[in-house]
């Protein structure tokens, strides 16, 4: 997979189950039923000005820095709704 826009791991209402989306454009990948667990921005503005091209930098401190604890709520509640 390879993407350089928006990276989501979404909760699918329908199926009940999670889904890697990549979005290559701002105006693309709108997903119906689905919830979003995680989101990322990769384009180059989302880290350039902090990072420079050091996109490896980035994605360290998004992690280093990402709420597990929120992220598992967001789980929790997006997967206990059935459609």
């Amino acid at each position: 997979m390879a993407a350089r826009g928006w990276a989501i791991l979404a909760w699918d209402t329908k199926e009940s189950r999670l889904w890697i989306y990549n979005c290559d454009a701002h105006n693309h990948g709108g997903v119906w039923g689905a919830l979003p667990i995680i989101v990322l921005d990769v384009y180059e503005h989302a880290y350039f000005m902090d990072y420079g091209a050091d996109r490896q930098a980035y994605l360290k401190a998004f992690w280093k820095n990402f709420n597990w604890t929120a992220a598992n709520d967001l789980f929790r509640r997006a997967s206990a709704i059935r459609l």
